[in-house]
């Protein structure tokens, strides 16, 4: 019985002891889960901490943008009232001098001389509607065509002529035989070379009115610059003087039949010439007679043209020379 009780008492603090180990299990699971949600906790705000540190920089970096933006426009400010004080200093500096144009007095020439050229022609025409038909780049293939169309049309017209196609250069004769004007266009019509320099577009300008000269038995005083006077060489800024100053007069156009930019339909060609010619006193059209469609156009350029009242003259170096440059 003793012993009865005594295994008893030790199986009542077994589990006694059972209970309390099992208590402190479940109070260490949950001081370990107390402290995974405070972790967590940490982890969130650690994050939201970054989150606000990360705008902050954002913030920062587009402030320091602005500073710099307007530190750059004050310096870009202050640039320009530096430029404005230093020439308002050239200005009242008198010992500072003007540019002065090396082309001043060839300008007023000019100036002055087709002025009274424009205002001659005006006189001149009496009231009539003048037309200068011009056809640039041949003698060419197209030119006999040209020819028979203007004589049987009795129209007169202007060629500024090159050598570009020499095996042609006998209709130089029948050009001027006909009553027509004859320009230098110049011999090769290169760009790239006659542009060169002035010597250059000289050489090759004497080049072709030797040549006419041979042929015709005169050498031209009018010419017109390949690609006009408004071509993209800036040498033909200096060359509009030049070619005035040895005695040349130059021609433009205020009317362009559209055929130097590939137009094959000759009722196209035809009608450029014909719209642009309304409104207008004067014209001076430019076409090409190395074009078939030209040819073919040219009939109808006439009739048109005649039907609007313009008679057709062949040009000379006192006629007004329908300049694009501004001088």
């Amino acid at each position: 019985m003793e012993k009865s009780r005594k295994i008893s008492v030790k199986m009542l603090v077994l589990t006694i002891i059972c209970g309390v180990l099992t208590l402190a299990l479940i109070f260490s699971m949950l001081y370990i889960l107390k402290q995974n949600e405070k972790i967590g906790e940490a982890k969130t705000a650690l994050a939201e901490a970054e989150a606000t540190n990360s705008q902050l920089q954002t913030e920062k970096n587009t402030y320091e943008s602005k500073i710099t933006e307007k530190d750059n426009t004050i310096s870009s400010l202050e640039s320009r009232v530096e430029y404005l004080e230093k020439l308002k200093a050239d200005k009242l500096n008198p010992q500072v001098k003007p540019a002065v144009d090396p082309n001043a007095s060839a300008k007023k020439a000019l100036l002055e001389a087709e002025a009274k050229k424009l205002a001659n022609q005006k006189a001149a025409a009496n009231g009539q509607k003048l037309c200068f038909l011009t056809f640039d780049d041949g003698p060419c293939a197209n030119t006999g065509e040209v020819l028979r169309i203007l004589k049987e049309k009795d129209a007169k017209a202007t060629f500024f002529v090159t050598n570009q196609f020499s095996k042609y250069r006998h209709y130089l004769k029948q050009i001027d035989a006909d009553g027509h004007a004859i320009g230098i266009h110049t011999a090769t019509h290169r760009y790239q070379d006659i542009y060169k320099s002035e010597a250059a577009f000289f050489n090759d300008l004497n080049t072709m009115g030797n040549i006419v000269k041979e042929e015709v038995g005169y050498f031209p005083k009018i010419t017109r610059f390949p690609g006009g006077s408004s071509n993209s060489y800036s040498l033909t800024k200096q060359l509009v003087y030049s070619v005035y100053g040895k005695g040349y007069q130059y021609f433009d156009w205020n009317v362009s039949s559209g055929d130097a930019a590939n137009t094959k339909v000759p009722a196209t060609i035809a009608a450029n010439v014909i719209n642009g010619a309304k409104g207008r006193d004067s014209i001076c059209v430019l076409m090409h007679d190395l074009h078939t469609a030209t040819a073919q156009a040219l009939p109808a350029i006439i009739d048109g043209l005649r039907a609007q009242g313009y008679v057709f003259m062949p040009l000379t170096a006192d006629n007004y020379g329908y300049h694009h440059r501004p001088y």
